[in-house]
This record gives structure tokens, C-alpha cells and sequence, in this order.
């Protein structure tokens, strides 16, 4: 298994991990849990594919929805940027704000730019920023298991 797919895996766990440690408004949780990502790579497609197939989110079905632009989304439980999209961070945030989305990024300094969860590499180890801001921002909960095992940041 090689670096990248070896990231993939280990996001994709930590992605399904977030949403046991989210609460979600009552709106959020009605129909499929819906994953919405703006460039990702082949890896971690597989790896939230391989998700949607074998996991739920409560009683709700995953589904993952790719697009191209934050206006093609529409309802989104989680909705994530991949490096090369990081410039839509501000539109996104706009777009969701207190609507129950989780916004996941992973390039450096976007927790502290809004970002509510940003993939960072520390030590050769993937870990994650929580932004407590823009979590309460958003109309989500975050749980004190996650605060405990994030790197948390301000805006």
C-alpha cells in the first residue's frame, strides 16, 4: 500500500469518525447522509465509496456526491475541500453558514482561516484542527472526545 492510499484510508476513517462526534440539526438528519466533496484524490474516493457501501450514519444511508463547484452541492452533512480547491473556503463558508455543515480542509493555515476541520501532517502523523468558532458558527455540536483529540484554534 503506498503513502497516498495509506492517507485516503486514514481520512476516510476519520471522516466517518466525525460524524459520530458531530450533532447534527433534526433538518440534517432526515434522508441520506450526504458527503459532498470538491476534488478529491482516486484513494480517497475508493475509501468514502467503500463507506457509503458498508456504513451508516444512524439510521441514515451515506451517500457521496462529487462536485465541481460549492452552488451544485445543495445539502450537504459534511462538505469537503481538497488542497487544490482551498480558495472556495470563503464562499463556502458563506454558503453554509448555520445550516448544519461540516466543512472539512487539508491544507495548512485554513483552520485558522474558518475552516471547522483542517487535515494538517504533524511529525509525519495525520491530525486535524478544530476550529471551535466556526463550529458554533455552523449550528453543529461537536463532542468533548473530539476537542480532547483535535488541535483546536480560533478564528
Amino acid at each position: 500500500m503506498d503513502k497516498e492510499d495509506t492517507s485516503a484510508k486514514i481520512k476516510s476513517l476519520l471522516i466517518y469518525n466525525f460524524t459520530r462526534n458531530f450533532e447534527w440539526p433534526t433538518k440534517m438528519r432526515q434522508g441520506n447522509f450526504v458527503i459532498c466533496t470538491i476534488g478529491m484524490t482516486p484513494g480517497l474516493k475508493i475509501e468514502l465509496d467503500k463507506l457509503a457501501i458498508s456504513k451508516m450514519v444512524e439510521n441514515q444511508k451515506i451517500e457521496i456526491k462529487s462536485v465541481e463547484k460549492i452552488s451544485e452541492a445543495g445539502k450537504c452533512n459534511i462538505l469537503y475541500l481538497n488542497d487544490e480547491n482551498s480558495d472556495l473556503l470563503a464562499s463556502a463558508l458563506k454558503s453554509y453558514k448555520n445550516k448544519g455543515t461540516l466543512l472539512i480542509t487539508e491544507k495548512a493555515g485554513l483552520g485558522k482561516a474558518g475552516s471547522l476541520i483542517n487535515f494538517v501532517v504533524l511529525d509525519s502523523k495525520q491530525k486535524f484542527e478544530l476550529n471551535i468558532n466556526s463550529v458554533t458558527k455552523s449550528g453543529l455540536k461537536v463532542s468533548d472526545k473530539l476537542k480532547e483529540l483535535a488541535i483546536t484554534v480560533y478564528k
